[in-house]
């Protein structure tokens, strides 16, 4: 049964220049999420919840955007998708989707455990990325 998916051209190739710009995308996904660990440090938890220890970081990355690494994360998932398939960048949008309710439970903490980030998250409007 397989054989015929790749005798039909089934899945069909991704042309070229959307393959290259994929690894672009993806390459710019990876500096971006590398930006947001490097200024997120030892502060870095996979759990919503801020480490008991934790400090509010503002610098790097995060001047910019208030969860760089999902940003990131979400880049390099959209180039690979570009460079292999559309089903993937479905995949990606159920990822995104669930990355936007963690972060609601993760800014929803962060506001809970620091006065300030009321403030700061007027100041940085986006979200995953500077523009988003």
């Amino acid at each position: 049964m397989a054989l015929v998916f790749l005798v039909s051209g089934f899945p069909p190739r991704t042309p070229t220049w959307v393959s290259l710009s994929g690894l672009i995308v993806v390459t710019a996904g990876g500096a971006w999420f590398a930006l947001g660990l490097r200024a997120l440090g030892w502060n870095l938890t996979v759990f919503p919840r801020p480490k008991p220890q934790g400090v509010l970081v503002e610098h790097g990355a995060y001047r910019y955007a208030r969860h760089p690494i999902y940003g990131g994360g979400l880049l390099m998932f959209v180039g690979f998708g570009m460079i292999s398939s559309v089903p993937a960048l479905a995949a990606t949008a159920l990822l995104a989707y669930i990355w936007i309710r963690k972060s609601q439970e993760e800014e929803r903490l962060l506001a809970e455990r620091f006065p300030a980030y009321a403030e700061y998250r007027e100041r940085v409007r986006g979200r995953f990325l500077p523009w988003l």
